[in-house]
């Protein structure tokens, strides 16, 4: 029998597409200055508390980066995003995502919105380290997971 999901599954996966745009007004709204950039930073930490400790998406503290960036991928999959696993080692976990959901352009806006990726990867045991943006002219957002300090 499959789990039920929670509210926060449900909200997040019932219509990724609307969501996605409602949601990236939302951020480029309120990104638009370095107090919201904060909100959205001190806000995301709860968002990724409460996604780890409920399991959504079936999220679960890992030991090894390699199983840190697979349960983050299969996070974002979850969310529709468009993203591939470049390479998993022992070492790190190496994540692209292919476009950005919330249209983002500026890169002080993205790193505030992908603060809460990070929030998450270290709950889930793990550090995200933001090696390009497609804010900042990349053509793709590179991400790795390693182990935390």
């Amino acid at each position: 029998m499959a789990r039920e999901l929670n509210p926060i599954e449900i909200m997040l996966t019932r219509d990724t597409d609307t969501m996605w745009k409602i949601m990236g007004g939302v951020m480029r709204n309120v990104c638009s200055t370095e107090i919201g950039r904060k909100i959205v930073s001190g806000t995301g930490k709860h968002v990724a508390a409460l996604l780890v400790e409920t399991g959504a998406f079936g999220l679960e503290k890992e030991t090894e980066p390699r199983s840190i960036g697979a349960s983050f991928a299969d996070f974002l999959q979850a969310i529709g995003c468009g993203f591939e696993v470049v390479e998993g080692s022992d070492d790190d976990a190496v994540i692209n995502m292919l476009a950005c959901p919330y249209e983002i352009c500026d890169e002080a806006t993205c790193l505030a919105v992908m603060s809460i990726d990070s929030e998450v990867v270290k709950r889930l045991g793990g550090k995200l380290i933001i090696e390009e943006t497609i804010a900042a002219g990349a053509d793709k957002c590179r991400l790795r997971v390693v182990r935390q300090d």
